[in-house]
């Protein structure tokens, strides 16, 4: 078992990151993020395998407002209708034009390569 957690790269990814509450800071994943909110499962991913064979990730397929007229805008470019409708499948875009998901493609490129492809929106 041990030889091939050697061969394995695993990316661990958690999803929904434009959510000031789940990320506050944005800006490392594992640290701020994976350390911080799952310990435990942290502590075994680091225990048992290599690290240069695990990464952590974080991803968010809405993205944040971002940057507008030189002004930081960190809410999620989401929006949720109120319509009593459950938010889980009527959620959607906030602003079109400002649509900037991040972390989408990192983990793939890193499972597939093994190099780290740096998404500079985080």
């Amino acid at each position: 078992m041990n030889e091939t957690l050697n061969k394995l790269r695993v990316a661990v990814v958690i999803s929904k990151c434009e959510r000031g509450e789940l990320w506050p800071c944005r800006l490392d994943a594992e640290e701020d993020l994976f350390r911080v909110r799952l310990k435990e499962t942290y502590k075994v991913l680091k225990d048992k395998l290599p690290p240069s064979r695990l990464r952590f990730f974080a991803c968010s397929s809405f993205g944040v407002m971002g940057d507008r007229s030189g002004q930081h805008d960190p809410r999620p470019n989401r929006y949720i209708p109120d319509d009593g409708s459950s938010a889980e499948f009527i959620a959607h875009l906030r602003e079109v034009d400002a649509w900037k998901p991040f972390g989408l493609i990192s983990p793939l490129y890193w499972l597939s390569t093994g190099r780290v492809f740096h998404d500079e929106r985080l």
